[in-house]
């Protein structure tokens, strides 16, 4: 019966450019049909990938400190070279790297202020989802209507509908309850011959799951039908844990 036994591919051949990718597509939001345009669209791209990257619009003396890198890059290897040399930059920046929050100029120390509407959204946006704002939030924050009455509530009731809401439990409660230590543990063997590491995702799953549960006050959980895996319903009385399931 033929088979293959060896295969050796060359290429590419005749390469005439990158392509676009998502990623690359995201980032050059223009192109420059000449040198003319090539400054303006690079002062374009700067602000908007710096925008998602502090979280916040960019001001003109942010953009203009960032052109010289550009230009640096352009000078090397083209327009191209020059974009991946601010953007580089702009990763580089403590306004990408920490969260900073921006202080109004006539606070006195110790005097509280109220946070503007961008640091209020990163502050919404990393709580909730763990990540940086969405366009939307973004876009309401830049405008001055995140502080608006009941638009904070909103914006945070749409989050809380969205499947990202999901890693509040998860980054919640895994530090409060330490559930990464789960891994630690290695019980005895020839006491618990069952316990393996599908019994500890499910038992860290069930807790993240259960926190995520919003609940009425009074709630407890010893009195409370606990939806669990199979694996973990078995194995905790495998385990001698007296759990109550209904």
């Amino acid at each position: 019966m033929p088979h293959l036994r060896d295969l050796i591919i060359r290429g590419p051949i005749s390469v005439t450019g990158l392509s676009d990718t998502p990623s690359r597509e995201r980032i050059f939001a223009c192109r420059p049909t000449g040198s003319t345009e090539e400054g303006v669209c690079a002062r374009k791209i700067i602000a908007r990938v710096g925008s998602e990257a502090y979280r916040r619009d960019l001001s003109k003396d942010e953009i203009d400190s960032l052109m010289p890198f550009y230009e640096d890059g352009m000078e090397k290897g083209g327009f191209e070279a020059g974009i991946r040399t601010a953007v580089e930059a702009i990763l580089a920046s403590p306004n990408f790297v920490f969260r900073l929050e921006r202080q109004p100029d006539n606070v006195m120390p110790g005097e509280t202020y109220r946070l503007g509407d961008p640091d209020l959204a990163s502050r919404l946006s990393f709580f909730l989802w763990g990540t940086p704002p969405d366009d939307e939030l973004q876009s309401i924050a830049a405008e001055g209507r995140l502080s608006a009455p009941g638009e904070l509530e909103r914006q945070a009731q749409r989050m809380l509908e969205d499947p990202r809401a999901e890693a509040l439990g998860v980054r919640f409660a895994g530090q409060w309850f330490r559930l990464q230590d789960l891994y630690k543990v290695r019980p005895d063997p020839n006491f618990y011959p069952n316990f393996d590491e599908n019994l500890a995702d499910a038992m860290r799953r069930e807790t993240e799951l259960f926190f995520g549960t919003v609940e009425p006050v009074g709630f407890h959980p010893d009195t409370a039908a606990s939806d669990l895996h199979q694996p973990l319903r078995s194995g905790a009385a495998r385990l001698g844990h007296r759990q109550r399931w209904g």
